[in-house]
């Protein structure tokens, strides 16, 4: 008698704990699933009956919440009703990116309006007027098909030591820099209608500083489609036979008003940043105040575009 009360008493909680324990199996396999792409989000949205369950998960596939998910796949509603949770903006996946960073790098505007709070938000500086030119706080990509190549391609350079070290210790070193967007105090001015406007430093510059990163739109292009580019980038990521670059001709920053010069004062180097590679310019050498910011665009460039450049500017 006395065991048959205990059973009755434990039962019904061991069964809602077997319950508890088999649906979260079930969403994990749904999440699993809808991170590689083998359920539609139709399917899987008709799968799950309590979304609040679903905040602790994370995938197999590269430990991606399901708001990682929904940032790459811009599904606004699921975006909507996680907006509170704080830890899950701020969760990064396996490659070390969070929901808010994918917003980012696929200039989600809907999506980081969901998500940023008013602390988050970046003051747009003032530019020169040009038509249908939009600044970024950094690179983003055309589309998650090239995000997601990136990422795939940079990491396997990454497991195979493909990866220079310096360029990992790059990232590492300036990670602050990148992470909030910051460089010296600059002004954009017109130099003249030939060459256009230039980027000038308000206070000195010490050598091997941290000046800017290049901003722009990643996207793959043929090297001859480079050639009819004018405010392109190559765009490294060590490995794959593919060509990307960042065009900065419609959205961008301060560095594409950077002028070319035989004698530059700043470098571009590649490094490897949170899983993205990242193209940054280093200051070359001491650059005093006033002084303009210039680095060497290279030969290729001023073939097809520039001949007439010089440093007399």
């Amino acid at each position: 008698m006395r065991c048959c009360l205990v059973h009755a008493i434990l039962l019904p909680k061991t069964c809602a704990l077997l319950k508890g324990e088999t649906e979260k199996r079930v969403l994990d396999i749904l999440l699993d699933r809808l991170s590689q792409k083998k359920i539609s989000w139709e399917t899987f949205e008709s799968q799950v009956e309590d979304p609040a369950l679903l905040t602790r998960l994370t995938s197999r596939y590269l430990s991606r919440t399901l708001l990682h998910l929904a940032v790459l796949e811009n599904r606004l509603n699921w975006i909507e009703l996680y907006k509170d949770e704080p830890l899950l903006k701020t969760r990064r996946d396996q490659l070390g990116l969070s929901p808010l960073d994918l917003a980012h790098l696929l200039h989600r505007k809907e999506a980081l309006q969901i998500l940023q709070s008013p602390t988050d938000m970046h003051k747009v500086p003032e530019y020169p007027a040009i038509d249908h030119f939009e600044y970024l706080q950094a690179p983003i990509f055309e589309n998650k098909e090239g995000l997601e190549e990136v990422l795939a391609t940079v990491a396997k350079s990454k497991n195979e030591d493909k990866i220079p070290a310096e360029k990992i210790w790059l990232g590492i070193y300036f990670d602050k820099e990148i992470l909030n967007s910051l460089h010296p105090p600059i002004e954009i001015r017109k130099i003249n209608d030939r060459v256009g406007c230039g980027v000038f430093t308000l206070k000195p510059i010490p050598p091997c500083t941290f000046v800017g990163e290049y901003a722009g739109i990643i996207q793959q292009r043929a090297p001859k489609q480079l050639k009819e580019k004018k405010y392109c980038l190559r765009y490294t990521i060590w490995e794959g036979k593919r060509n990307f670059c960042i065009d900065a001709e419609h959205l961008g920053n301060f560095t594409r008003f950077i002028n070319h010069s035989a004698r530059p004062n700043l470098g571009v180097q590649s490094l490897y940043w949170r899983g993205i590679p990242r193209m940054v310019f280093l200051s070359l050498r001491e650059i005093g105040a006033g002084e303009q910011l210039t680095f060497d665009y290279g030969s290729h460039y001023l073939k097809h575009h520039h001949k007439e450049l010089t440093d007399d500017f």
